[in-house]
């Protein structure tokens, strides 16, 4: 159907069997035999039978036996391969609107190349594909359903989109297709209901939508199936992986094609196609993840009248702006690390000098417009380029790398258990897992008295070191990147959630920071993360971090602080928040106190009274951009993976006219909003304007200066 060896198995099979060998024949050739078909007959069906009569009486005998041995050949040629039926008998709407033969681009031919793959090995088709410009694979994959409808009896197949509107456009390109075939090589319809045809082979056709409420393919087991921006789904979890996955039966017959934009990709469809192109040929790796970049379809990007209206200027190669040549780079690297793109295109493949002019001259325009993160990833060059978001990202890359660079790699963690600390719904002691458990390291005994008495015991279990590349690897243990210090100052951020456990739900996050001034910055000192922990039950553990960091662990403060810990919790309902409530009862009084701020963002300290933080937009707006001034500056050094990955997808985003900073569609900032809160607690009322002005200056690591000069060897300075 796809793959020549098996077409060519199917048709020795067939000429086996019948004593004559179907001929391919020419574009031309076709042409010629419908024209003459539709001399001497008139197409006299309808919209739900097709037949004809002769014009003028019928031909001779041995005319109509011809006749019927030349479309007995097209009909199984269709059958038997694919390529042949669409580039032979399918119609499409073009871009400018007329009706044209279809023909295969390159962006197509390397997706039919992987369908060839499939064929060979006789498995089911389910590809996962990744669309930034468009490069054609919605229109030839509706025309390889039309292909399998017509010519293979009791198909079944399904097409959706994110709306009824947006599935009809799918239904159209079929429907441009099926018009303007002959009468003779489509069977007739037995339903013409626009949106559930079907045929007399038992073939049938459904139109529907991620939208809706039901499962997509409820009550059946279609064969092909097309679901299209599925980024648009509004549940995917219950339309797509719950309804939809359980009835496409993975046998040979199976034609599964996803699609779905990268820049507005949902958390389901950026989840499933970072797991599916990491498991492929795996357990569980059930699609094949397809990203065909536009910079490998020159023969759309740029199209011809473009560059007519556009030439590219004499000399302009020599002076290409930089992110044109990094582009270049990293789209070339993209195709030889990518096996399909790599056997099509070739090991030394280069991007056109065409294309790098049309991408240049669309990202000025951007540049110009305030819009480049939309061009990048409408323009993307890798898979993850694809998936940045059209909002501008709040710290730029060469501050992650210095971050990711200067962070804490080896630290220490714990878990944090005793009689009052509950992880999740079960109301029992937390007990960490036992495989997480280090036994061969010592254990730390934390005591605290309360004022009312009471007494709190708990104890911090050494955790075996673990991969830290994930959020959920990091969940309920105490992340230690620098082990208390006499005589130091600390603050704790602590940002509460409902812990109710569920997989995209807020997370609790208590963090750590070991607070400096003058010439010296903060340091990120632990970190704390749940998804199962609820306002109280996060009292008790930032509590034991308290104790673990400002006391001698028996009670007695060693903090620079009189006071021990400097807390700031976000209050999420009101005054006297549970988490902070409990604190103070349990003795720990030092909170933060919400200043008053004027209308040019002045503090004054004679005013203000209530505890923890409240974020309000104008109060928000002074938390982050303290905090990324902070960051930016190199004045605090954060340590905990799972906060720089936040920074990452932490954007600014207008609306209304006004700049707001926050985590992108489906990520989280939950850790950083408490590293800020804990950062303000300490540096609300400082004068930051010579920090603003100068960054941090790291001193050098000994151990890395280059000391070659006073040996023997002579050393060559770039």
């Amino acid at each position: 159907m796809y793959s020549r060896r098996v077409i060519d198995l199917v048709i020795d099979d067939f000429e086996a069997s019948n004593k004559w060998r179907p001929v391919y024949h020419s574009i031309a050739q076709i042409e010629e035999f419908n024209d003459y078909i539709g001399r001497i007959t008139r197409d006299d069906g309808n919209s739900q039978n097709s037949y004809f009569i002769w014009r003028n009486g019928p031909p001779t005998a041995q005319r109509i036996a011809w006749i019927k041995r030349w479309i007995a050949n097209e009909k199984f040629l269709c059958f038997a391969d694919a390529d042949y039926f669409i580039t032979r008998y399918a119609k499409i709407r073009g871009v400018d609107e007329q009706i044209i033969r279809m023909e295969f681009r390159l962006g197509q031919r390397i997706f039919l190349q992987i369908l060839q793959e499939f064929d060979d090995r006789q498995v089911a088709i389910q590809v996962f594909v990744l669309k930034a410009r468009q490069v054609g694979i919605s229109t030839v994959v509706a025309l390889f359903f039309l292909h399998r409808i017509l010519t293979r009896s009791n198909t079944h197949a399904i097409m959706a989109s994110a709306s009824i509107p947006q599935s009809e456009k799918l239904n159209m390109m079929i429907k441009t297709a099926l018009d303007r075939i002959p009468f003779w090589l489509k069977p007739g319809k037995t339903s013409t209901r626009e949106k559930e045809p079907r045929w007399e082979n038992g073939s049938a056709m459904s139109i529907q939508a991620g939208s809706q409420t039901v499962a997509i393919a409820e009550g059946s087991s279609p064969s092909c199936i097309h679901l299209s921006e599925i980024a648009d789904y509004d549940n995917p979890t219950v339309t797509i992986e719950q309804g939809l996955f359980p009835a496409a039966h993975q046998t040979s017959s199976l034609f599964f094609a996803m699609e779905g934009t990268g820049a507005t990709a949902s958390p389901w469809q950026k989840e499933k196609w970072e797991f599916y192109k990491a498991n492929w040929k795996k357990p569980g790796g059930r699609f094949r993840t397809i990203f065909i970049p536009p910079a490998c379809a020159p023969d759309i990007y740029p199209h011809a009248d473009w560059l007519r209206a556009n030439p590219i200027p004499e000399s302009w190669y020599e002076r290409r702006n930089m992110e044109t040549q990094r582009m270049k780079r990293r789209c070339e690297l993209f195709v030889k690390s990518t096996d399909y793109l790599a056997e099509f295109l070739g090991a030394n493949w280069e991007v056109p000098i065409e294309y790098q002019w049309y991408w240049e001259d669309g990202y000025l325009a951007a540049v110009a417009s305030n819009s480049v993160k939309t061009y990048l990833s409408q323009n993307a060059v890798t898979d993850s380029d694809a998936f940045q978001s059209k909002f501008d990202s709040v710290f730029r890359d060469e501050t992650i790398d210095i971050i990711t660079t200067a962070r804490e790699i080896k630290y220490k963690s714990y878990a944090i258990t005793g009689r009052t600390i509950i992880i999740g719904n079960d109301n029992q002691p937390y007990k960490p897992p036992e495989h997480e458990i280090d036994y061969a390291a010592e254990r730390i005994s934390l005591r605290w008295e309360a004022n009312d008495g009471n007494v709190y015991d708990w104890m911090l279990i050494p955790l075996l070191p673990f991969d830290d590349s994930t959020d959920e690897a990091c969940f309920n243990k105490l992340l230690v990147f620098e082990e208390p210090q006499d005589g130091a100052r600390y603050s704790e951020g602590i940002d509460t959630a409902h812990g109710l456990g569920l997989e995209r739900e807020d997370r609790s996050v208590a963090t750590v920071l070991r607070n400096q001034y003058g010439s010296k910055r903060d340091v990120q000192a632990a970190s704390f993360m749940s998804n199962q922990v609820n306002s109280a039950q996060m009292s008790r553990i930032a509590a034991a971090i308290a104790t673990y960091y400002t006391t001698d662990w028996n009670g007695k403060v060693t903090s620079e602080n009189p006071m021990g810990m400097r807390f700031v919790i976000e209050q999420i309902r009101k005054s006297g928040d549970e988490c902070q409530l409990q604190l103070k009862l349990m003795g720990f009084y030092d909170h933060h106190i919400m200043h008053f701020y004027d209308d040019k963002g002045n503090i004054n300290t004679e005013k203000g009274h209530k505890e923890g933080w409240r974020t309000v937009a104008w109060s928000r707006d002074i938390l982050l951009q303290k905090f990324v001034n902070y960051v930016t500056g190199g004045w605090i050094k954060i340590n905990d993976p799972v906060c720089i990955r936040q920074m990452k997808t932490f954007m600014r985003r207008l609306k209304l006219g006004r700049a707001t900073m926050g985590h992108d569609n489906g990520e989280h900032d939950d850790n950083i909003f408490a590293n800020a809160m804990a950062l303000i607690t300490a540096h609300d009322i400082e004068d930051e304007g010579k920090r603003i002005e100068s960054k941090y200056h790291v001193e050098p690591d000994p151990g890395q200066i280059n000391d070659g000069w006073c040996n023997s060897y002579e050393v060559v300075m770039d």
